[in-house]
């Protein structure tokens, strides 16, 4: 679930290190290009893995025999995991311009050594629901917050600022992962074409999505959009 997602992320935290070491002694600069940064990943990697996410009971259906239909949960919850994994990718960078590599081994060896302790007893449950919701629930509550916490810390960073506007694209993911769950149920009560259904409900669920966004904060969308775009061309450039 995590490496379409990489594809995105990687690109944009290679383009961003150059970028954020030059302003690595402005203070004012360097937080303002970090939130940005994540606010633009965020605007586009969470809608794309919470559509994959909503859908997963027809897609799943569509490529997969009826013996994998209880992949369908699964799928849904890790895509959402995933999306959280994914924009923590650009973290490291500020560990590196601000010369606390080591804060970020130390957090490292530390969060492995849970994480793996977790995948231990999962393993010992033999149940793959319960390894999932292990590994799940150490990477939410100790993973994504120890992350966020240093590397923002190492650059005496505010996550209060980043809060408020990731909690922009949270709202109107959450409301989109509604939509797709509840469409996705109902809607095969009244068609027999599950392609046509996942199409509908991607393209009424990318305008429900940027409505909802643009009601929120009236130039998020744009600014988000240009902000990736020129992160982009410089990464091709």
């Amino acid at each position: 679930m995590l490496l379409p997602m990489k594809n995105i992320s990687s690109q944009v935290t290679t383009v961003l290190l150059p970028i954020m070491s030059k302003v690595q002694d402005q203070h004012e600069k360097l937080s303002r290009l970090t939130i940005k940064s994540l606010s633009g990943i965020t605007f586009i990697i969470f809608p794309l893995m919470i559509l994959l996410s909503g859908t997963s009971a027809l897609w799943v259906n569509m490529f997969f025999p009826e013996e994998y239909g209880y992949i369908e949960e699964m799928v849904a919850v890790l895509c959402i995991v995933g999306a959280f994994q994914a924009i923590a990718s650009p973290l490291g960078n500020l560990y590196i311009i601000s010369g606390r590599t080591d804060v970020m081994l130390k957090t490292g060896i530390v969060k492995t050594f849970v994480m793996v302790s977790g995948f231990i007893a999962g393993g010992l449950s033999h149940d793959i629901t319960i390894f999932m919701f292990i590994y799940i629930g150490l990477y939410v509550f100790i993973d994504m917050p120890v992350s966020y916490y240093y590397a923002f810390k190492v650059a005496s960073l505010s996550l209060k600022e980043l809060a408020g506007k990731v909690i922009i694209v949270l709202i109107p993911s959450l409301l989109l992962l509604i939509f797709l769950i509840i469409g996705a149920s109902f809607g095969l009560e009244f068609t027999r074409n599950p392609t046509a259904l996942l199409i509908f409900l991607v393209l009424t669920g990318v305008t429900l999505y940027l409505l909802i966004y643009q009601s929120m904060h009236s130039n998020s969308v744009k600014e988000n959009i240009f902000y990736v775009k020129n992160i982009l061309r410089n990464f091709k450039g």
